[in-house]
Parts: structure tokens; C-alpha cells; sequence
């Protein structure tokens, strides 16, 4: 599991990830992004507009999602898996959750990689990818720290004793 901030490059990481682990382990990875796979499951929500749902379209989308993940793990077993999501988001200023325990076990995860970068980075990236948005440092650091708390709770939860933090 991949969790991150918001514009912090997780594709690229998700990538960079599953090739080393084919080429240590020669067992191809595939790499999951629930955000992009709830766009393709409903194509009418305009991009980067996702957080205007409302948090129960939003929880239903995700429970499709993990639903098609885990039939695709299924009928794949002989792979790597690598979920991406955010720990959390907000929506009208309240937090809820971007993953859910029960929905994570069935996976039987076993390393929860926390992905973090340069504050003055991610600004502008959501500045620039959203200008019509208005992010402060103290909106997107809070959202770091939630997302950094909810991810350690989760995988605490989980039993996982491999949490890594990385630093971009």
C-alpha cells in the first residue's frame, strides 16, 4: 500500500516500485490507483473534480474499486500488488477516509509505504494543477499530518510491521 499527500508524485513512485520488484523477485507487479480507477468507473466525473462528490458517491466509487482490485488479484495471483490511494481526504473542509481496514484485509497487505515531499513542491504542483482551488501551506501540511496519522493508525490496525516513510 501507497499512501500519500496530495501532488506527490505517487505514479512515478508506484512505477519506480513494481519494476524493482520484478527485477529482484522476476514476479511482475501491478499497480493499482484507486483515485484514477474510480474516474474510469464513473466518466462523467470531470478531472481533478472528484472531491466535489458527495462523500457517499465517493465511498460507493471506492467500493467498487476495491471490489474490481481484488477480482483482478484473484484471477492474478501470481503477482504483485500495489495499492495506491490517499490515507484520507477532505471534503468541505471534514476528513474522511480514503481506505478502509476491512477493505484492505482481504488483500492481506504486508508493507504500507507513506510517501511524503517537499511542502513548497507540492504547492505548487496543486497550485498549477488546480488554480482554481485555493490551497494554503497550512491546509496542504495539515493534510500531510492527517494523512501521515490515519496511515499509521491503518496499518497499525493491519498488523503490518513494515512502514517505510518516504522522503521525495
Amino acid at each position: 500500500i501507497i499512501t500519500s499527500q496530495p501532488g506527490a508524485r505517487t505514479h512515478q513512485w508506484a512505477k519506480q516500485i513494481g519494476a524493482q520488484l520484478k527485477r529482484q523477485t522476476g514476479i511482475p507487479a501491478a499497480v493499482y490507483h484507486v483515485g484514477d480507477m474510480m474516474y474510469q468507473a464513473d466518466r462523467t466525473i470531470p478531472p481533478g473534480r472528484i472531491l466535489f462528490l458527495p462523500p457517499e458517491q465517493l465511498g460507493h466509487l471506492r467500493t467498487i474499486v476495491f471490489e474490481r482490485i481484488h477480482l483482478d488479484m484473484i484471477q492474478n495471483p501470481k503477482r504483485h500488488a500495489i495499492v495506491v490511494s490517499h490515507a484520507c481526504f477532505k471534503w468541505n473542509h471534514d476528513l474522511f477516509t480514503g481506505l478502509r481496514n476491512q477493505e484492505l484485509k482481504g488483500f492481506a497487505p504486508h508493507t504500507w509505504l507513506f510517501l511524503n515531499t517537499d511542502i513548497d513542491q507540492v504547492y505548487h504542483r496543486m497550485r498549477t494543477k488546480h488554480p482554481d482551488l485555493h490551497f494554503s501551506f497550512h491546509h496542504l501540511l495539515n493534510w500531510r499530518q492527517e494523512e501521515i496519522v490515519l496511515g499509521e493508525t491503518m496499518a497499525e490496525g493491519l498488523g503490518l510491521s513494515h512502514r517505510y516513510f518516504l522522503i521525495n
